[in-house]
């Protein structure tokens, strides 16, 4: 409906700004300084007493992202760039190489990460170089978070990914792990660990043919560098291969068998991926429909679905809770003062406590509530 409202405690709307003609999809503060992306491309800034004061302009696409890296103001946008703009509200650069629109952006220690349309997400220096690119995901990357560390991000094909940095190898062991439906060739047959190349290409149901023989070409280059490097890298990749073929098999087998994969029931069921030579876990959500955003509250985390509800999951990724009540998909999630805020398609913000109560409904917009974020203690 293209306003922001400002809303206190009680749940009252205390202010209401009007912003352009078109819709609003986010929202960043600096300095005491509100940032607002518009549909036009246009990013609108307000001043502390709801004064505009600059309306910058530059993208050619709808801008879906905004954060805050040091002094500069990061946006991503439909157009495929991502700008950084200073505190004179001057542009200052761009980071280039996404083939699709930039649906999410992060900031993580220094580190920036972009989620795109074209399947990738990419992380950058301060300086706006780009440092690596992690693929994994089969469709569209829809939303990043952070949670004790990790970066989780799904997508379109309803996968919901865990990256973990500390568990990174080095960067030449590139290779990619896919999921073959139930019933394809391949399939394990037992838990031992393959002692070759070949029973490796037979038995492991989660790689394809067409991967697995990038991954030995590219070793094939590696035994030919000196012989302790080769030994070193060797020994890491084959105790990682060893040990998620084990942990596969076991998958596959009770799959086989018609049983869960993973129990107790209410845990996320796991799959560790070696994606580009950095280790995600691909974590069973069980939403009905996309997750559209994640969130850190606490030593939680939390997962909002179009499908109209939260999720919140304990350290272990099990279930803790599931919140309903919003009547269409949440669109975004934000923790403030250790209550989790849900905003909704419904038009209406919802308040939760940690006992995953409902405290307070906040309605007033007319259309979906696309962002939310503090500024002057206000959500």
């Amino acid at each position: 409906d293209a306003t922001i409202k400002m809303w206190n405690k009680q749940g009252f709307s205390t202010r209401t700004l009007q912003v352009g003609d078109g819709a609003l999809y986010c929202m960043a503060v600096k300095d005491g300084m509100l940032y607002c992306g518009a549909y036009d491309g246009s990013i609108f800034v307000y001043n502390g007493s709801g004064t505009m004061v600059k309306q910058m302009q530059g993208h050619e696409g709808v801008v879906f992202s905004l954060c805050v890296h040091g002094d500069l103001v990061l946006s991503g946008s439909g157009d495929k760039t991502i700008r950084m703009w200073d505190d004179s509200h001057t542009e200052k650069g761009q980071m280039l190489g996404h083939k699709g629109p930039i649906s999410a952006l992060l900031v993580h220690e220094g580190i920036v990460f972009s989620a795109s349309y074209d399947k990738s997400i990419r992380m950058w220096s301060a300086e706006g170089e780009l440092k690596k690119e992690l693929l994994g995901h089969e469709n569209l990357v829809l939303s990043l978070g952070m949670s004790h560390g990790r970066l989780v991000s799904s997508s379109a094909d309803a996968a919901l990914f865990v990256w973990r940095a500390e568990l990174t190898l080095e960067d030449s062991l590139r290779w990619s792990a896919t999921h073959v439906s139930e019933g394809s060739d391949g399939s394990a047959e037992n838990g031992e660990a393959p002692d070759n190349e070949a029973s490796q290409l037979q038995r492991l149901p989660y790689m394809s043919y067409l991967k697995a023989q990038q991954h030995l070409c590219e070793r094939q280059q590696l035994l030919n560098l000196d012989a302790i490097r080769r030994c070193t890298l060797l020994a890491a990749e084959e105790d990682a291969f060893a040990g998620l073929f084990q942990q596969h098999t076991q998958e596959w087998r009770a799959i086989g068998r018609g049983q869960p994969a993973v129990t107790p029931d209410k845990q996320m069921i796991s799959t560790d991926l070696l994606v580009n030579g950095t280790l995600a876990k691909k974590l069973e959500h069980g939403h009905t429909d996309w997750v559209i955003a994640s969130t850190a509250w606490g030593p939680w985390l939390v997962t909002g679905s179009f499908d109209g509800t939260a999720r919140v999951w304990d350290e272990d990724d099990r279930l803790k809770a599931e919140l309903k009540g919003h009547k269409t998909g949440i669109c975004c999630l934000l923790v403030h003062n250790d209550r989790l805020y849900t905003g909704s398609d419904d038009s209406t913000i919802r308040m939760w406590d940690k006992d995953m109560a409902l405290v307070r409904t906040f309605e007033g917009h007319e259309d979906a509530v696309y962002a939310l974020t503090v500024w002057q203690a206000r959500i």
